[in-house]
């Protein structure tokens, strides 16, 4: 098979002039984050937000990977009113399978980067300028030490690279995947560490991060994790009290005119008799100087 280094070699030469590259480089940048973005709107004729996982408008067509989508995959939550695009990109969770999953692969490439200004970032995975997904850098310089890597390691033969039956670094046997990296039952019903550790199910799950998969074959992929950003904080509780102190004084302000009339009217009930008043009550009575001194509680 042809090696990588003259692969790339023929895409360097066949590369057009440096001034084609950057004359419309910011319009491409705005267009670009405008499909990005535009992977969350929901359509005209999308069905009600009520309970419903297939969707007309995004079933997902056999062996073709939604490069536009920021995620690779169509999402299961509908659109809920106001979440940015950002805010789902981090929260969202694939309704296919698997094995449907594997079949959106996209395939690792090279390319120069563009000279010149604006410089931007792989626009690949990227929504609102945050990158949401992990995805294969085809901007990597390809040094002596990477050539020998994809030239001679069956793990980097992007052209024979299969999900389920993939290559370890500097190794030339095949793993079954799922199967060789949880453990595994013997015939005599006895458990065994599963045959590829920790370290190399570390080097397959980078590789489905260059074919730009998703690592699904973790236990809890498919019921998403909990957002930081989501969870409730944990403290000495100011934060929802002083929340509650400032609803209380506003429900306050609203009827203030009426509770400072009802603590005048309190605070001068309760105050004591002056020595006029008192005089008066010694020398009349109290149900007499009731009918004309103030009512005392």
């Amino acid at each position: 098979r042809r090696t990588i280094r003259s692969v790339f070699h023929e895409k360097r030469v066949g590369t057009p002039e440096k001034t084609a590259v950057v004359l419309n480089a910011r319009e491409q940048i705005l267009r670009e984050n405008q499909v990005n973005t535009e992977a969350y709107i929901l359509p005209k004729d999308a069905p009600p937000m009520e309970g419903l996982v297939v969707r007309k408008h995004n079933l997902a067509q056999a062996a073709v990977p939604h490069t536009s989508h920021p995620l690779n995959y169509p999402s299961l939550r509908p659109v809920e009113p106001g979440f940015s695009p950002l805010d789902r990109a981090v929260r969202d969770l694939p309704w296919e399978s698997r094995f449907d999953l594997a079949q959106r692969m996209i395939k690792p490439r090279y390319m120069s980067e563009c000279l010149g200004t604006p410089r931007q970032q792989y626009q690949e995975g990227l929504v609102d300028g945050l990158r949401v997904r992990p995805v294969f850098n085809p901007y990597v310089r390809l040094i002596r030490k990477k050539y020998k890597r994809l030239d001679n390691w069956e793990s980097r033969n992007w052209d024979i690279w299969d999900p389920f039956r993939t290559f370890v670094r500097g190794s030339r046997r095949r793993y079954n995947v799922p199967n060789d990296i949880y453990p595994y039952k013997d015939e005599l019903g006895e458990w065994h560490t599963p045959r590829l550790n920790a370290r190399y199910r570390a080097d397959v799950e980078k590789q489905y991060a260059y074919f730009s998969l998703p690592w699904f074959w973790r236990k809890d992929f498919f019921d998403g994790r909990f957002h930081w950003r989501d969870r409730e904080p944990k403290g000495l509780g100011w934060w929802y009290r002083q929340e509650f102190r400032r609803e209380r004084i506003k429900e306050a302000m609203r009827t203030m005119d009426k509770k400072v009339e009802e603590y005048r009217i309190n605070n001068r009930r309760v105050k004591r008799y002056s020595w006029f008043e008192q005089a008066v009550v010694d020398l009349a009575g109290s149900e007499v100087a009731s009918d004309f001194l103030r009512q005392k509680r």
